[in-house]
């Protein structure tokens, strides 16, 4: 449990843009060491992917893989104690690995699945994730998925009212079309919603600058 709580720790430090206060690499020794099989364990591991994909550490996300595959498997799709689509936890995993295969497989299957289940907030994630993979990837034939995905998740996380989100959006239409990120508003109310003009901002860029894939 001390170990779990490590984990989340992080988690949140890595949500609110703040650098870990710990060592990532021993941190993630340590839960390998400590996880079990039981379902409540898969929450820290879903975590732990976040914090290395927020990190830029891949081989901290690689190494809860295996494991969540396997519960995937079996047809787990969200671990208790914590909100997680485990289908788009592996496809982070993946894509902060370079597995383009492996993770647009992974996102497919997620955005399905959060579809069916009615989980709108991980129907955007997903959906985020998936053009960040799309993007990443870099093949001009994606050019109509990535506006498709960013519109989608960009109109949920406003829907939701999910800023942190939201802002993820901001940063990768800032990287794919060589704009400056739109204005971050700080705000001690969690439940802040991107303002109407940020909104608009986004799904025109999404419609309509398409330079980036040529």
């Amino acid at each position: 449990m001390q170990v779990f709580v490590r984990v989340f720790r992080q988690l949140l430090r890595a949500y609110a843009e703040r650098p870990p206060d710990e060592a990532l690499e021993p941190l993630a020794a340590d839960m390998m060491y400590a996880v079990g099989a039981d379902t409540y364990s898969l929450g820290p591991l879903c975590a732990l992917v976040e914090i290395g994909d927020l990190a830029a550490a891949p081989a901290v996300a690689a190494l809860p893989y295996q494991t969540l595959s396997q519960a995937a498997a079996r047809g787990v799709l969200f671990p208790g104690g914590w909100s997680f689509l485990i289908p788009r936890v592996l496809g982070v995993a993946a894509m902060c690995n370079g597995w383009w295969e492996q993770a647009e497989t992974h996102l497919q299957t997620a955005i399905d699945a959060a579809t069916r289940a009615g989980a709108r907030q991980e129907l955007g994630r997903a959906s985020l994730d998936y053009a960040r993979l799309l993007a990443a990837r870099g093949n001009i034939n994606d050019r109509r998925r990535v506006l498709e995905m960013v519109r989608q998740a960009s109109a949920i996380f406003d829907a939701l009212g999910m800023p942190p989100c939201a802002w993820r959006v901001a940063q990768l239409t800032e990287t794919l079309y060589g704009l400056s990120p739109l204005r971050r508003r700080h705000s001690n109310t969690p439940a802040e919603q991107p303002s109407e003009h940020e909104t608009a901002m986004l799904l025109r860029i999404a419609q309509g600058r398409t330079h980036f894939l040529g």
